[in-house]
């Protein structure tokens, strides 16, 4: 993409306040940036730049890699025209596509929130095969896929009322069966984190798509540190985040600075 496509598919909302630092957030599979909109202002209103992308170009063969170029450009332009390096906030899928970047690049600070694991790290378990069961031809044929509402209820939905539920389908897109392989079959490979990037791992203990073994085994990979939420996979959209956004900006406030 050149500067300009990315910049297309980039939101961007000012901080309020003494600038602490900048944010770059990257959503999962299946999802947008809209999944961002609560935490957002949150964010905003504690003196961080916050940039959301809309990962593009989704294809049956769109691979992982894909999406971290993607990122990696997000990135280019927040630096060359912002003169800053986000901190990154990944999401599922988003949490790996973090890591391959802090692992190719030196980011400040690292966030992960119900992230996929990259080799050597196990990402299948049975709920999550046996729910998207009716999809697995799909994803060994590289086809875009889109999970309808029984296969998602058990795996993301169960812990928001009827009325949310609707919504969130609402912003559920298809993705690539190529991503999805790499992630039941961790090929995504990470060896380690460049610079001293900082990272935390955050783990919903109701999460049943990257459940807390997999967090555990993230943890423990990067020597990090590591906390239970007590929230489901979607966790920036439920309504109980207020203790867990705490607790993440306490641990980013740890050490102030644009680029510590």
């Amino acid at each position: 993409m050149t500067p300009t496509d990315i910049r297309r598919h980039m939101t961007y909302t000012s901080a309020i306040g003494k600038l602490r630092g900048a944010i770059l957030f990257i959503h999962g599979m299946w999802s947008n940036a809209e999944a961002w909109k609560f935490w957002t202002p949150v964010f905003v209103n504690n003196g961080y730049d916050v940039w959301t992308i809309n990962l593009s170009s989704r294809t049956g063969k769109t691979s992982i890699l894909n999406y971290v170029k993607q990122a990696q450009e997000a990135i280019d332009w927040i630096e060359n025209w912002h003169e800053i390096t986000p901190i990154l906030i990944g999401h599922s899928m988003g949490g790996l596509i973090s890591q391959r970047v802090a692992a190719e690049r030196t980011i400040p600070k690292l966030i992960l929130l119900g992230s996929a694991g990259p080799s050597g790290i196990c990402n299948i378990h049975w709920p999550l095969l046996w729910n998207l069961k009716g999809y697995l031809l799909s994803i060994i044929l590289r086809k875009l896929f889109q999970p309808n509402y029984a296969a998602l209820y058990p795996l993301v939905l169960h812990r928001f009322d009827s009325d949310t539920r609707i919504e969130i389908m609402k912003e559920i897109f298809p993705d690539s069966g190529q991503a999805a392989w790499e992630i039941i079959c961790s090929s995504i490979k990470v060896d380690k984190l460049l610079g001293d990037c900082k990272t935390l791992v955050v783990a919903g203990c109701y999460d049943q798509i990257m459940p807390l073994p997999i967090q555990k085994a993230i943890a423990k990979k990067y020597k990090c540190q590591y906390i239970v939420a007590p929230h489901g996979h979607m966790m920036m959209l439920e309504n109980n985040s207020k203790a867990t956004l705490e607790h993440i900006l306490n641990w980013l406030n740890q050490n102030t600075g644009l680029n510590d």
